[in-house]
């Protein structure tokens, strides 16, 4: 099988250096490849002209003044359209200096708790990137672009905590606190905007809070079903509108080596329809801590779409990504010892057309009441919503609740 057999993956080198901050040992990671981005899930590939790729000639060497330089090395000759292009399929397209095979974006963080199936594989990681086409496709990949940086993209490099997941971070900064700043494991199951206080509800029964301003990082739409009172019809409408997705988290813990194919992975996007999921994180590539037995034991995080009323039961879907996996040959020669799965009803807000007009409705209301709703179902809006966007908005509140500074400022 060739590359020109793999849809669309997005694949990572293990982790390259281990430093240490005050919140929490990280692991930096880079990127290392990319598929093409013209990939079409279901449909056929669109054809696209077949364009030699010259090799970038290297400059020449700095000499001493006042001796003139020496001549720079010819231009390599240009390459040969790809192999899968003579084997039928359609040629690479042009590309960028800086945006090349090993070009691409890494994923997205957060979006839905990630916890793998083995000991340590708590917390989430950074999205992924994918491919369908089995071993074969990926090893292509791999064969291809390893040793290969890009430096390109916002997440061309990133940093995951050695011990306890991406949560391990947020730990270590809500620790900087000073105490009884926080409570936990306490639902707000009401909000009145016009008296300005909400209920609680917790170990230790309800109680109500009063409140001068009120941030808000729940999903939006069930956010506005617990305000009571007077909140405004046209916003409760608006509210009902907003779609999301759904999203099964599928924990695997395997025994045995992990494949050649996935060794030097950290994340596969698979957009075809089997195996059911639409990611797969190898989660104990992000730290040998993730497993009890590195070298021995491996882990992965899948992570499966669905809409409301498509509703899959755990043993179905965890059955369905195993055989689907194994059918993908990732899974050879691995025992699968452990199996752990989440559902988590709101995994992805979805931005249907008439969402910024809905949302329109929603936020000057609550702002005009001193309530700001941020983060990625706070605002409703996947493409801004990652943990460090999010993280960020709500600096940016306090600046401009109490410097009164411009939001997104500091993007600037």
């Amino acid at each position: 099988m060739s590359t020109q057999d793999v849809p669309f993956a997005r694949a990572f080198a293990v982790p390259v250096a281990r430093p240490t901050t005050p919140l929490a040992e990280l692991i930096e990671h880079r990127v290392v490849a990319s598929a093409p981005p013209w990939i079409n899930r279901d449909g056929p590939r669109p054809a696209l002209k077949a364009v030699p790729t010259p090799e970038v000639a290297p400059e020449p060497e700095p000499v001493p003044e006042p001796a003139a330089p020496p001549p720079p090395p010819p231009a390599a000759p240009a390459r040969p359209p790809r192999a899968r292009a003579r084997a039928g399929g359609a040629g690479r397209p042009p590309r960028a200096r800086g945006a090349g095979a090993c070009g691409g974006r890494g994923g997205e963080r957060g979006g839905a708790p990630r916890r793998g199936a083995s000991r340590g594989a708590q917390g989430g990681g950074p999205g992924g990137g994918g491919g369908e086409g089995g071993a074969a496709g990926a090893r292509g990949f791999s064969r291809r672009c390893r040793g290969r940086s890009t430096g390109w993209g916002p997440n061309a490099r990133f940093r995951y905590p050695r011990r306890g997941g991406t949560g391990a971070i947020w730990q270590g900064l809500a620790a900087q606190l000073p105490g009884g700043w926080l409570q936990t494991n306490a639902e707000v199951v009401e909000v009145r905007p016009e008296a300005k206080v909400l209920r609680c509800q917790g170990p230790l029964g309800a109680r109500w809070l009063g409140y001068d301003v009120l941030i808000n990082t729940s999903p939006l739409d069930a956010f506005v079903a617990r305000l009571g009172g007077l909140a405004a019809d046209p916003v409760r409408r608006a509210a009902a509108r907003l779609r999301y997705t759904s999203t099964h988290v599928i924990g695997l813990g395997l025994r045995g080596r992990c494949p050649e194919a996935l060794a030097d992975k950290t994340w596969i996007y698979l957009p075809a329809s089997e195996p059911p999921v639409h990611r797969v994180t190898v989660f104990s590539a992000y730290s040998d801590d993730h497993v009890p037995e590195p070298g021995r034991t491996w882990s992965l995080l899948c992570e499966a779409s669905e809409t409301p009323g498509e509703r899959q039961s755990p043993r179905s879907i965890v059955a369905a990504t195993v055989r689907g996996l194994e059918a993908l040959g990732w899974l050879r020669g691995a025992e699968v010892e452990s199996t752990w799965h989440r559902l988590l009803v709101r995994g992805y807000p979805v931005p249907t057309r008439e969402r910024d007009a809905l949302l329109d409705t929603i936020l000057p209301w609550l702002e005009a009441r001193q309530i700001y709703s941020r983060g990625r179902f706070g605002q409703w809006r996947y493409e801004l919503g990652n943990q460090d966007h999010s993280y960020m908005q709500g600096v940016e509140l306090v600046d401009r609740l109490l410097l009164r500074a411009e939001e997104g400022a500091r993007a600037s």
